[in-house]
């Protein structure tokens, strides 16, 4: 079987494939498949180095698929689709509402240079049938000055773990998966701010290049405390906002660890319902957030409170076990609520055995 291999740029672009047929360690002209150059919004080069040996391949720009079909040319992002002789989305940005202060089909912030625009994985999801775990991972890169901060946020979620549980199965035969949050942090000073955006910090471009090395299972977030950004002043009452996987809070904030705490709930895809992801605010994350996490992922089927959190798409990156029937169809309760219940099965299922 032969083996085609791929370069990437730091954009993820794929500029070359290539397979050393011959197996001698040397590529030759003649083993180059394919190679691409493109303008920075994602035209591509025409007029050299379009030679195609085999069978083209659909991801370029990006890593994205190009959908040619009917002459159309656009990239598939999965949330969107892009137009790169424009250089701009064909569907307007699910988040607009965020953003109001840009057009809702401008990509990557008009610098596709430095950022991608990616579908927005923020967390992973981690499950352990061996030891009935689901963990759900999440890291954030800060600068100093809000370390605190984020480590008081990061403490917070990480201590509610096993409060609730993943419950698959009937009666007193019911698993629960004990929900665990691994929150952690790091601290980078090296970006500097940038004018009139403050909040386009050391985190927020590892994040993105989180998502350009990993973009199907990247777990690096940002968050920053911002007195200038542009959302805050045109509404005096907007206490935090996310946007993917950075979230951004108010620097004289009523309560800037409850603020973090929310918003950093809407990066693991939870929406406005109840508890600390009420729009109003409230003390503790319930059930039915966590639950909003795991059906991002495809275990469960929580319904969503509103369209908030729909930007952060989490992914499975590790299991370990076998899964018992019918695992994805469980859902998330308390941890108290689930022994209640199988505790009075079973004293159900002892009772119809006398």
């Amino acid at each position: 079987m032969e083996i085609k291999n791929q370069y990437t740029d730091h954009l993820g672009n794929i500029r070359l494939s290539y397979s050393d047929s011959d197996n001698n360690g040397t590529i030759t002209t003649s083993e180059i498949i394919e190679e691409n150059n493109y303008y920075p919004f994602g035209l591509e080069h025409k007029g050299y180095n379009n030679v195609v040996n085999g069978t083209e391949h659909p991801y370029k720009y990006n890593g994205k698929e190009l959908n040619e079909e009917l002459g159309l040319g656009w990239y598939d992002y999965g949330a969107r689709n892009y137009q790169p002789d424009l250089g701009r989305w064909m569907n307007i940005d699910p988040l607009a509402e965020d953003y109001f202060e840009k057009t809702p089909y401008m990509y990557a912030g008009n610098n596709p240079v430095m950022f991608v625009d990616y579908d927005g994985r923020d967390f992973g999801v981690y499950i352990d049938h061996e030891n009935n775990t689901i963990t759900i991972r999440s890291h954030y890169v800060v600068n100093s000055n809000d370390s605190d901060l984020m480590n008081d946020i990061a403490s917070y979620w990480n201590g509610i773990s096993g409060d609730n549980v993943f419950s698959v199965g009937e009666g007193a035969d019911a698993q629960d998966y004990s929900v665990n949050f691994e929150v952690t942090v790091e601290v980078d000073d090296s970006a500097g701010s940038t004018a009139g955006a403050d909040f386009l910090t050391a985190g927020y471009e590892k994040a993105q290049k989180g998502r350009t090395d990993n973009p199907n299972s990247n777990e690096i977030n940002s968050l920053v405390t911002s007195s200038d950004y542009l959302p805050f002043k045109k509404n005096d009452r907007k206490q935090g906002q996310t946007g993917g996987n950075d979230a951004v809070i108010r620097k004289d904030a009523e309560s800037k660890t409850n603020t973090g705490k929310h918003e950093v709930g809407h990066n693991f895809g939870m929406s406005h319902t109840s508890g600390l992801m009420n729009d109003t605010g409230g003390r503790s994350a319930t059930s039915r957030s966590v639950g909003e996490t795991l059906s991002r992922v495809g275990l469960g089927t929580s319904s969503y409170g509103d369209r908030t959190g729909s930007g952060a798409i989490g992914n499975i990156n590790g299991v370990k076990g076998t899964a018992p029937a019918n695992f994805t169809s469980g859902s998330v309760m308390s941890k108290k609520q689930f022994d209640r219940r199988k505790n009075r099965a079973i004293k159900r299922a002892k009772r119809k055995s006398n």
